[in-house]
Formats: structure tokens, C-alpha cells, sequence
């Protein structure tokens, strides 16, 4: 991913073909509209019901027993 980002400064992500351990997802698919998203996702949303691996918010939990390096969504999902 470090070379792509450097030949594509400021470029961003397709959510649907991204990678999901992408670790600044809100800005790669979300860019600077992010920080209002998530404010909105908090008034909508408070108690998280609605969780996708790159969706507003996600950052917020974790799935047990998941390695950094494997995308297997196969554990609980955890509240950080």
C-alpha cells in the first residue's frame, strides 16, 4: 500500500474493493467528510447497532482473536 499511496498523494479508496485492515479508513474511503459523518453516526446511531469492518464508526470496535495481518471476521464483535 506504501508505494500506491506514494504515487497517488491524496488519493482515496472504493469501499467496496477496499482493504479492510486499511488503517485510516475514514480517510481512504471517506476523506474530509469523515469527522462530520461520525458526529452524525453518534446522533443516529449511539449505541452502534449498525457495524460494517469500514463503515462510520467502526474504529470504535474490535473482533476478538483477530490478528492484525488476517481479514477473518470470525469472533465476537467487542465494544473498545
Amino acid at each position: 500500500m506504501g508505494r500506491l499511496r506514494a504515487i497517488t498523494p491524496g488519493g482515496g479508496g472504493y469501499g467496496n474493493e477496499g482493504d479492510v485492515m486499511e488503517p485510516d479508513f475514514g480517510q481512504a474511503f471517506f476523506g474530509s467528510n469523515y469527522a462530520r459523518l461520525y458526529a452524525l453516526k453518534k446522533k443516529i446511531d449511539p449505541w452502534g447497532v449498525f457495524y460494517a469492518p469500514t463503515a462510520v464508526g467502526s474504529e470504535d470496535w474490535y473482533i476478538a482473536r483477530q490478528e492484525d495481518w488476517l481479514t477473518l471476521q470470525t469472533d465476537r464483535l467487542c465494544r473498545k
